[in-house]
C-alpha cells in the first residue's frame, strides 16, 4: 500500500504510475490529490490543483483519494477526514508492506490532525513493512521520537525516483 501526499501530482506520476502497474493500491493525499478528485466530479472548490491530464490514473480503481476532507475559512481542502483515515487504516491492516510520503495536511499551517492519525495508524505495526520517505515527513514525525516503522529514507524525492526508474545516476555509476 502506498501513501503519497504533498502538492504536486505531477512531480510524483512516475511513481504512482510504477505501482498501479504492479497492482498496488496508491492512496493520494494532500494537494496532489485535487486533480483527481476534480476529475471524479468533486468540487474542490478554491483548493489548489495542477492542470493535469490524470484521466488514465483517475479511472484506475486502485487509486484512492480523501473521500472526506477539512476545509479553511478559505474554502480549501486542507486536511484528510475520518472517513478517509478509516479508509487509510483499512489499507494497511491488509497490507503486508506500507510505503508513506508526505503528510496528509497542510500541516505547515497547522493542518495536521489527518497526518498525527496515519501516524498512529503505522507506530508499532511489526508485522508490517514501513517505509518513510522526505523531509516533510520527518519532520512531522519529530514530534513522535518512539515511531517505529522498518526504514526512513531522509531524501523522499531520491527514494520515489529510485522506486520508479530502478535506478539512480549515482548508483549507476558506482556500480560500473
Amino acid at each position: 500500500f502506498v501513501i503519497l501526499a504533498g502538492a504536486k501530482l505531477s512531480s510524483k506520476m512516475p511513481v504512482v504510475e510504477k505501482f498501479l502497474e504492479k497492482g498496488s493500491r496508491v492512496f493520494l493525499g494532500g494537494a496532489m490529490a485535487h486533480p483527481i478528485m476534480a476529475s471524479r466530479g468533486v468540487d474542490i472548490k478554491n483548493s489548489k490543483t495542477e492542470d493535469l491530464d490524470v484521466l488514465k490514473i483517475s479511472t484506475n480503481s486502485n487509486i484512492l483519494v480523501p473521500v472526506d476532507y477539512i476545509w479553511n475559512d478559505r474554502d480549501m481542502i486542507v486536511d484528510a477526514g475520518e472517513k478517509t483515515l478509516d479508509v487509510i487504516k483499512n489499507e494497511v491492516e491488509n497490507s503486508k508492506n506500507i510505503l508513506w510520503n508526505g503528510p496528509l495536511g497542510l500541516y505547515e499551517d497547522g493542518f495536521y490532525a489527518g497526518t498525527e492519525a496515519l501516524i498512529h495508524i503505522l507506530d508499532g505495526k511489526k508485522d508490517k513493512n514501513i517505509v518513510l520517505g522526505g523531509g516533510d515527513t520527518l519532520t512531522v514525525l519529530e514530534k513522535y521520537p518512539y515511531f517505529t516503522c522498518s526504514y526512513i529514507s531522509l531524501s523522499g524525492g531520491a527514494m520515489l525516483e529510485f522506486l520508479a526508474k530502478g535506478n539512480l545516476p549515482g548508483i549507476e555509476s558506482n556500480n560500473n
